[in-house]
């Protein structure tokens, strides 16, 4: 029997009402109208509607007023605004209120009912409302996913055939296509891209923005034609672009309420600014070719996973919510290869090509694990990997199963990186300016100020006595650490506070190299949580806690959470450490 679900078309035009009816209907929708958002309201007071279909301008009660109405009800329908208004700042607002889905006219309504008939199917009993991925409680974890539950692993044949019926229900955009073959071909130029890009709104938007961005615009002269930005960008990678941007479109159609879609994106353009600016300040420019496609789609893999395996993903983000696991461990548990992997797949079904995406098969393998490939694809990935953790630092905001993985100093020099913060820094402005995002409160980063000036204006701030190897420049955890508002300050410098607590970074550090500073006033008493490698032995001491990389951001945060708690001290005699010693878990025991 064919499951029917009942909708509510809610449009002041006759024309899009009858279109969108005629199209759900083939897909077993049983529909009814409404006119504006005040007869809709009266509407779903009277009968209970599984979806509705508004548009946003019109007369009497607007779209907006209504879908907000609706949110507000505990078991509301399924939202899904259908609008002519090109306004990504609405659309952020209307996702982050809870609406589940937003398409633009003109659209195809064959392709638009089977997309919500496709949400349909994979809805669960929705939870409130919020603008971020909620947080289950402990038992709340409990009752979803039983602790006796175990999850099976994934076959690459099943991922396969669910990627399929994905690229079935998403076909990509032709419009994005044939922009990719004009810049491939030989005789390509910018009048033919600027016309093929014409064709897809949303993607001209994105190439404008980008063009208009510091990077590609120094002279800061407006760009304003699709030709004009073309020959800024450059045909070929306006070709990237164009891709990346469709795939995007393509895989945001469907609900997946613990990712924020818009921070997957951010972080892709940004890793693609820093992949630029890391070939273009190292005079890199043989290695960098297809990087930038990399870093645009280094994440969108895990966005095609989750929308077809959905209560894999629900049972994975709810045990991160409930440990320190990072979810791309428990990726591993799951599926038989990476999500970059799986994007690679999803793109040989849409019969795009994929030679120059070949980094992003190692992207989530260990920095150690890179020494057996080749000395050009082994620096192409690094590249890849670092311009990834500076994209996500450059956005300044993280969820706590992401992964933290620090690149050793061996690889920053290799890839002739002079300033971890200048290239952060840079990273950041740019992506201010394409996307146009509020930027991280902490304003200056660099290491000689990131306690003077970013304390006066940010109170919340911590400082904590950062211990290292004299090659600040080319750290990232201070970076890292001030995205969490953990301000690092070298001991020796004239604002030190030596009471302050102190972090040891022991990344590269054997175990007898680890040593904290003297502190004249208490030695021994400030807390110290020392940031290991894998592979150092742990014993424990109570006056120092160390952590582990590469970890999830929930279990770094939680030791600089013991470390910044102030806590009483017992000061006996016996108690205190001699000066100069770490009385870390990675000491040796004197017994």
């Amino acid at each position: 029997m064919v499951e029917s679900y009942r909708a509510l078309i809610v449009d002041d035009e006759r024309s899009v009402r009858s279109l969108t009816v005629r199209a759900m209907s083939h897909e077993h929708f049983i529909c009814d109208e409404a006119a504006d958002g005040d007869e809709a309201a009266a509407m779903c007071q009277r009968e209970r509607y599984d979806i509705v279909v508004t548009d946003l301008q019109m007369p009497a009660r607007n779209g907006y007023s209504l879908a907000c109405s609706l949110l507000e009800h505990d078991d509301r329908p399924l939202i899904s605004v259908l609008t002519g208004v090109l306004e990504p700042r609405l659309a952020k607002d209307l996702y982050a209120r809870g609406v589940d889905h937003i398409e633009f006219k003109p659209t195809d309504y064959d392709l638009f009912a089977t997309k919500l008939k496709s949400l349909l199917a994979r809805r669960t009993p929705v939870a409130t409302p919020c603008a971020s991925p909620p947080v289950v409680a402990a038992d709340q974890h409990q009752a979803r996913n039983p602790p006796t539950k175990q999850v099976t692993k994934i076959t690459i044949a099943e991922v396969e055939a669910r990627l399929k019926r994905l690229a079935g229900i998403l076909p990509m955009s032709q419009a994005a296509l044939d922009v990719v073959d004009v810049v491939h071909a030989d005789n390509s130029n910018a009048t033919q891209a600027a016309a093929a890009i014409a064709r897809d709104a949303s993607l001209a938007v994105d190439v404008l923005k980008l063009a208009n961005s510091s990077f590609y615009n120094p002279s800061r002269e407006k760009v304003v034609s699709l030709e004009q930005a073309v020959v800024r960008i450059g045909t070929r990678r306006v070709g990237e672009l164009a891709l990346a941007a469709t795939v995007l479109t393509s895989l945001t159609t469907g609900v997946l309420p613990w990712m924020d879609v818009d921070l997957a994106w951010r972080r892709s353009i940004a890793a693609g600014l820093a992949v630029d600016w890391l070939v273009d300040s190292a005079n890199l420019s043989d290695d960098h070719e297809g990087l930038f496609l990399c870093a645009l789609m280094h994440g969108l893999g895990r966005i095609a996973l989750g929308t077809v395996f959905p209560e894999e993903y629900e049972s994975m983000v709810n045990k991160c919510s409930t440990s320190d696991a990072s979810l791309l461990q428990l990726e591993r548990e799951v599926f038989p290869e990476s999500a970059a992997e799986t994007m690679m797949r999803l793109l040989a079904i849409w019969n795009v090509p994929t030679v120059e995406c070949e980094p992003l098969k190692h992207l989530f393998d260990e920095y150690t694990a890179l020494s057996s490939l080749d000395e050009m694809p082994r620096r192409k990935v690094e590249l890849l990997k670092v311009s990834v953790l500076v994209g996500q630092v450059a956005v300044g905001v993280w969820e706590p199963w992401d992964l933290i993985e620090v690149p050793p100093t061996s690889v920053v020099e290799r890839l002739r990186i002079a300033s971890v913060s200048r290239i952060v820094e840079q990273t950041r402005a740019d992506l201010f300016e394409v996307v146009n995002f509020r930027k991280h409160p902490a304003i200056r980063i660099g290491s000689d100020h990131r306690k003077s000036d970013a304390k006066s204006n940010h109170p919340n701030l911590r400082t904590v006595l950062y211990c290292n190897r004299p090659l600040d420049r080319l750290d990232f955890l201070p970076e890292i650490l001030h995205c969490m508002n953990v301000v690092t300050v070298s001991p020796d410098a004239n604002e030190a506070d030596p009471d302050a607590p102190v972090l040891i970074n022991g990344l590269e550090l054997s175990t007898d190299e680890i040593v904290a500073p003297v502190n004249s006033s208490k030695p021994g008493l400030a807390k110290q949580l020392v940031v290991s490698a894998t592979g150092h032995s742990e014993r424990h001491h109570p006056r120092s806690e160390s952590v582990t990389l590469p970890c999830s951001i929930a279990a770094l945060r939680s030791r600089l959470q013991w470390l910044l708690q102030p806590e009483q001290v017992d000061t006996s005699p016996q108690r205190q450490t001699p000066p100069g010693i770490v009385s870390s878990s990675l000491m040796p025991s004197r017994d």
